[in-house]
């Protein structure tokens, strides 16, 4: 029973995409501080404890703390012109764009540095773009933060039931009738075997801006469902739904996100997963990225009480950027743990992983991946020789195609080789998927 549940979550992985948490957050390079705001503080020096309390809460994403302090520093001095530069890009930030402009004009009567007045006059441009653009009724609407994806993809799997490598499986001595047994044979159904598939999936998701300090509230609802030309009973279904808070500013993004997945295998209901995955990702530098995240989760199986658990996983993640068009290389690394009500099933480890982006053009981009995990379960099956150990390597690479603004093709490799202690779990998997990802 072990081996077919494990079966079955690993299909439910792959069908939900076998991308880390953190590369979920689709965020194709670190968070950049705005250079157009950003550059025309420079050449004009900071003040008193207002002004530098003014520009730390604007580093935060805290623009009301930010307004008030640079507020407080003209009222004490209205010949500051640097609070009032840092007035406007507050201004800017918020899309206050007149009052932005009426603060940019006034340090530009100051008779700035050259370089300040060319930044000045760069962002004044813009704001008087967008102005017109008003007044004739072209300019861009502001999104809904609604999002409707439709996804239809097609895959031929070479081992859909990760059948084991050996036909010949080593096990721990077995007496039966005075005979002593050492070894079982693999019946031909359960040998690896290939199949072809397709796979659909519809998700609705929400970004809702709560103010203009950086927070917001993401929301998703996800089906996904796999159709085999001969394996019904192992086709997947998962439902998911996710729920949480986010808070951005210039330099990082935090959250909390909860989520909900319901995954059935066939006809059958397989198990419901309850979540809680904080996450954080901080810039250092233009460059570079830093992340964090973790995972506290609840697993419920829907017939086998024993196999229910609890999961505990950490990643800190480290990201830089390889050139100005978007191409990136990232690692990560991580410790996990699994506790179940039975110690056949509970096991911890350790994981990292290497990937990329490389952007080829400007519609196409590649994003390979190698990974390794180490499992360590606490207690022996009954016929297996040893307590299990596993050493999973996975590779995968996939390329992007930005057919128009609402379309995307996504061609995948996704290959998977479990070594383990107890040959069973001894299997060789490789998957190739064409998906077409259409936003409406």
């Amino acid at each position: 029973m072990n081996k077919v549940l494990t079966i079955l979550v690993l299909n439910a992985v792959i069908l939900m995409g076998a991308i880390p948490v953190w590369a979920q957050l689709n965020l194709s390079q670190p968070v950049k501080v705005s250079s157009q705001t950003r550059e025309i503080s420079q050449g004009l020096s900071s003040g008193d404890a207002s002004l530098n309390a003014g520009l730390n809460a604007f580093a935060r994403g805290h623009y009301s703390e930010a307004e008030k302090s640079f507020q407080q520093t003209l009222n004490l001095n209205p010949e500051n012109q640097r609070a009032r530069l840092e007035l406007g890009r507050v201004y800017f930030a918020q899309k206050r764009y007149a009052d932005a402009d009426r603060m940019f004009a006034e340090v530009l009567n100051s008779n700035p540095p050259p370089k300040v007045r060319d930044n000045v006059l760069r962002v004044k441009s813009q704001i008087a773009d967008q102005q017109r653009r008003v007044t004739e009724g072209t300019a861009e609407k502001r999104p809904s933060g609604f999002s409707l994806k439709l996804r239809l993809g097609a895959f031929y799997d070479t081992n859909i039931n990760f059948g084991p490598q050996n036909k010949d499986i080593a096990i721990a001595p077995l007496e039966l009738g005075g005979l002593s047994f050492n070894t079982l044979t693999v019946s031909d159904s359960a040998e690896p075997d290939a199949a072809v598939g397709l796979t659909l999936g519809l998700s609705l998701s929400q970004l809702f801006e709560l103010n203009a300090e950086g927070w917001s509230v993401f929301s998703e609802a996800s089906v996904n469902r796999t159709l085999l030309e001969d394996h019904s009973e192992l086709e997947i279904l998962v439902a998911g739904l996710t729920l949480g808070p986010r808070f951005k500013n210039q330099t990082s993004i935090r959250g909390l996100n909860f989520t909900y997945n319901y995954v059935t295998v066939g006809d059958d209901a397989l198990l419901g997963q309850y979540a809680a995955k904080p996450y954080f990702l901080k810039s250092i530098g233009q460059r570079a990225m830093l992340l964090a995240n973790a995972k506290a989760e609840l697993r419920e199986y829907d017939e086998i009480e024993q196999r229910d658990s609890t999961n505990l996983e950490g990643v800190l993640g480290f990201r830089k950027a390889v050139s100005d068009k978007g191409s990136w290389m990232g690692v990560q690394a991580g410790l996990y743990k699994e506790d179940a009500e039975a110690g056949i099933y509970s096991n911890d480890g350790f994981f990292a992983a290497l990937d990329a982006q490389l952007v080829l053009s400007d519609t196409v981009k590649a994003m390979p991946r190698i990974g390794y995990r180490s499992e360590k379960y606490e207690e022996r099956e009954i016929i297996a020789p040893e307590k299990r150990e596993d050493d999973v390597w996975e590779a995968a690479i996939s390329f992007i195609k930005q057919w128009n603004e609402k379309t995307q093709i996504r061609l995948q490799y996704y290959h998977q080789l479990n070594e383990s202690t107890f040959d069973l779990y001894e299997f060789d998997q490789g998957r190739l998927s064409l998906d077409i990802i259409r936003e409406i």
